[in-house]
């Protein structure tokens, strides 16, 4: 047996439809050929994966503060979830993030691991090269899991733990890796993403490491508020049981970033010219991206993340005049929450933003 690992805990919604969607597309190619993989779901809400054909391994609020430690770190629980599951199960193991799709097989995966090699999502850049990071953990060093001096390497990678892939023979890397873990939080002022940089040094030092990036797709950043917002909507136009049935209609939906034609936008950025800030012009031009009528209805529900984008700009150029224009902006606030709460495009309060945007042109620097 292989296992297909998530971990999902937690209130938020998006997090428990990404998996959903991720497993789907995962479940596409188990059906067809199942290669003796088994999906695993560790989660603190059983409940939410009823419907699916899956293992679940659940945990509850102390269990979940062990895992975080005293410094209350939640990408600590990574480590420690996935080293349970190696442990309880002594088969081949592929931690996959919920931000995620397969795009392939998940026995390519499987195929890169053995007891000598590893699998990550795929190489950032030299940790040199992230300043943040590097500053404070340069020329430091701290007693291993072996009680060995560690001194930090110059030479360190940052690989994208958006998936891991390991061996069962690689238990005890984990516990390396959770000493590298907590000390590079410690030493770096708590930089959340000291997590994938703990399990890349590891793994670099101690294996060949893969990358998964032509298997799975790995979405985050402005991506990802377009796509879960169009995964929310393909969840929502199904039943579970009838997407598990027929995973393969997932194919159906392609996530993207919705955007009009590029005669549409060319048009609208002449239009913008005549505005000074070049800040502002952005936010007209995600104005107009949440005007147009998208055929894609996935995409066309989407578009209220452009909406939210350009309120979101809008309100920090217009700062420093809202106390003097208090009940223009409250009008305007009334008409954002309308949007939000109703996605009601309706021109004529869209007119209202360009009617302020312009009569306010000249006040922002």
């Amino acid at each position: 047996m292989k296992l297909l690992m998530y971990l999902v805990y937690g209130d938020n919604t998006s997090y428990y439809q990404e998996a959903k969607y991720s497993i789907l597309s995962a479940l596409s190619y188990l059906n067809k050929d199942q290669q003796d993989i088994e999906i695993i779901v560790v989660t603190d809400r059983p409940q939410s994966f009823a419907n699916f054909p899956i293992l679940i391994e659940t945990f509850d609020e102390q269990r979940y503060q062990e895992w975080i430690g005293k410094d209350s770190y939640n990408h600590r629980a990574k480590n420690r979830s996935i080293a349970m599951i190696l442990e309880k199960y002594k088969v081949p193991l592929v931690f996959i993030d919920t931000d995620t799709y397969f795009i392939k097989h998940p026995i390519e995966i499987f195929n890169k691991i053995s007891t000598s090699n590893s699998v990550l999502f795929n190489q950032e850049t030299p940790i040199s090269d992230c300043q943040n990071i590097y500053e404070k953990l340069q020329n430091t060093s701290f007693l291993d899991f072996y009680n060995k001096q560690y001194y930090f390497p110059d030479n360190a990678i940052m690989w994208n733990s958006g998936v891991i892939g390991l061996h069962p023979e690689h238990l005890i890397l984990l516990d390396e890796a959770l000493v590298l873990l907590d000390n590079f939080y410690r030493l770096s002022d708590g930089i959340f993403i000291v997590e994938q940089l703990a399990i890349s040094e590891i793994l670099r030092q101690k294996t060949t490491l893969h990358a998964s990036d032509d298997i799975v797709v790995h979405y985050f950043g402005k991506e990802k508020l377009f796509y879960d917002q169009q995964i929310a909507y393909y969840l929502s136009q199904h039943t579970e049981k009838s997407l598990i049935k027929q995973p393969n209609s997932i194919s159906k939906l392609k996530l993207s970033i919705p955007k009009p034609p590029i005669a549409y936008r060319f048009l609208k950025k002449l239009l913008h010219l005549q505005f000074k800030n070049k800040k502002l012009r952005k936010v007209l031009l995600e104005l107009s991206y949440a005007q147009f009528r998208y055929k894609n209805k996935a995409q066309d529900t989407a578009k209220i993340i452009w909406l939210t984008k350009a309120i979101k700009h809008l309100h920090k150029l217009y700062d420093p005049i809202k106390k003097e224009h208090n009940n223009t902006m409250s009008q305007l606030l009334e008409v954002q929450s309308k949007w939000v709460l109703t996605q009601d495009f309706n021109a004529q309060l869209i007119e209202q933003w360009h009617s302020l945007i312009k009569k306010y042109n000249g006040k922002i620097n």
